[in-house]
């Protein structure tokens, strides 16, 4: 029901019964499966008593969290604020090896840093990480090294009540021309839900 319960008297439609079904295969696929997780406050779980997207994720399907996202977190360059490409280089540091890798970012890129633009080949460490693109493009190299043989997904942020909605747009669109070169699966929040 609307509070995730079981009501043993009361009927169920079709509909329901095809999604405990899916949760049911769901679990048993992912039970027991680790899933580590890069990226700002919103993967992070900031706003929601710091339980994040791959802690929720955990949670639901027994599987077992490594969390190295940040509140603040950039891909681009900023002064203050810490790189997602450095949670990456932090978890091969310490030999965190996953199942499933989740990976967000761009909220804060989209006020601190310039957007730049898609490189035209795959030769990432070259092109530095100073902008937006070419520090996303850093981070999917870094897990296409590292990490090549591990599912990646990237979460697109949800419509911002504080956002400038070009920017939410621009920043997105290359985020997800940027996981199509790189080959990354994406869940585009923004485009396929309603969150604000």
């Amino acid at each position: 029901d609307e509070n995730n319960c079981f009501d043993p008297y009361d009927a169920i439609n079709s509909e329901q019964v095809e999604f405990i079904i899916s949760e049911i295969d769901m679990l048993k696929k992912l039970k027991g499966y680790t899933v580590m997780s890069f990226g700002d406050s919103i993967m992070h779980g900031d706003g929601n008593d710091y339980v994040g997207i791959a802690d929720l994720m955990a949670q639901r399907y027994k599987m077992t969290s490594i969390d190295y996202s940040k509140g603040g977190s950039t891909f681009g360059e900023v002064i203050d604020r810490q790189q997602i490409s450095n949670q990456i280089l932090n978890a091969v540091k310490n030999g965190h090896e996953a199942d499933i890798i989740l990976i967000n970012g761009g909220t804060n890129d989209m006020r601190k840093v310039k957007p730049g633009v898609v490189s035209e080949d795959f030769d990432y460490v070259n092109h530095g990480r100073l902008d937006f693109c070419s520090g996303m493009e850093y981070a999917l190299g870094l897990l296409k090294d590292y990490y090549s043989d591990t599912p990646v997904l990237y979460v697109r942020a949800h419509n911002m009540e504080y956002g400038i909605e070009r920017n939410e747009l621009h920043f997105g669109t290359l985020a997800l021309d940027i996981c199509e070169k790189w080959e990354v699966e994406s869940a585009d929040i923004y485009n396929l839900s309603g969150f604000d």
